[in-house]
C-alpha cells in the first residue's frame, strides 16, 4: 500500500513539474514571438518614416505594401496566441499611423475645384455689389448729385 502511495505521489510531483515546465516554455515562446513581432513592426514603421521624410505623400502604394506586411504579421501573431488585433493597435501607435499613411488621401477632383471657385466668385461679386450700393447711398447722403 505504501509503495502505491509513494508511486502516485511521485507521479503527481512529476505531472505538476511537467505542467510548470510547459507553462514556462509557453511563456518564453510567447515572449520571443512578441519580440520578433515588435522588431518586424519597428522595421516597417521606420521604413514608412523614411519614405515620409523623403516627401512620399500619404496614400502612396509604398505605404500600402508596408501596412499589408505589418497587418499580416499582427494577424498571424494574434491568431497564434488567441489575442485581439485591436489590443496590438492600442499598444503600438505606429500601426495606426502606418494604416493612415496607407489610405489614399481624399483628393479634391477637378469638378469640385471648379464648383468651389465658381461659388467664391459669386460670393465675391455679391459683396462687391453690396459695397457699391453702400457707396452710392453714402454719396447721395453727403450731398452728391
Amino acid at each position: 500500500m505504501n509503495i502505491h502511495k509513494a508511486a502516485s505521489s511521485t507521479q503527481q510531483v512529476s505531472d505538476s513539474l511537467s505542467g510548470l515546465l510547459k507553462d514556462r516554455f509557453k511563456s518564453a515562446r510567447r515572449f520571443i514571438d512578441r519580440r520578433m513581432l515588435e522588431i518586424d513592426l519597428e522595421r516597417y514603421i521606420n521604413a514608412a518614416n523614411a519614405h515620409e521624410s523623403n516627401g512620399v505623400t500619404a496614400g502612396n502604394h509604398l505605404y500600402g505594401v508596408l501596412y499589408r506586411q505589418a497587418d499580416e504579421r499582427c494577424r498571424l501573431f494574434t491568431t497564434k496566441w488567441s489575442l485581439d488585433t485591436a489590443f496590438l493597435y492600442a499598444e503600438i501607435p505606429g500601426l495606426e499611423r502606418l494604416r493612415r499613411l496607407a489610405e489614399p488621401a481624399a483628393a479634391i477632383g477637378h469638378a469640385s475645384k471648379f464648383t468651389m471657385i465658381t461659388c467664391l466668385v459669386l460670393v465675391a461679386a455679391f459683396f462687391a455689389g453690396i459695397l457699391a450700393g453702400a457707396a452710392n447711398v453714402a454719396f447721395h447722403l453727403i450731398g452728391g448729385r
